[in-house]
């Protein structure tokens, strides 16, 4: 039987694959139509994973450019960057993805 250290570092290695992965928040569909009325939406600190930029893009299909100074190591609880992928603009019609 695992200590309750054990269970809770277990525990913290998986948020923090989530929120490398995810965000830090969880999108809801309801925002869609409030984002494609506002757009095009500029998002500061998207991330190395750009998650809201691509979710209102590709589900809503909402006009979206997104920023972070590191699409590598960007929005990482960590700061790695293993299993990013460096992008300097996404090619999608109405997502621009840009680090700077």
């Amino acid at each position: 039987m695992k200590s309750k250290i054990e269970l809770w570092e277990d525990q913290a290695d998986l948020g923090e694959k989530l929120v490398d992965s995810c965000a830090w928040a969880t999108p809801d569909p309801r925002l869609l139509p409030v984002f494609k009325h506002f757009g095009p939406i500029v998002e500061v600190g998207c991330g190395a994973n750009a998650y809201w930029a691509n979710w209102m893009h590709n589900e809503g299909e909402v006009d979206v450019v997104a920023f972070d100074l590191s699409l590598t190591g960007g929005g990482k609880i960590s700061g790695s960057n293993k299993n990013s992928k460096t992008q300097n603009s996404n090619e999608k019609k109405g997502l621009v993805i840009r680090e700077g």
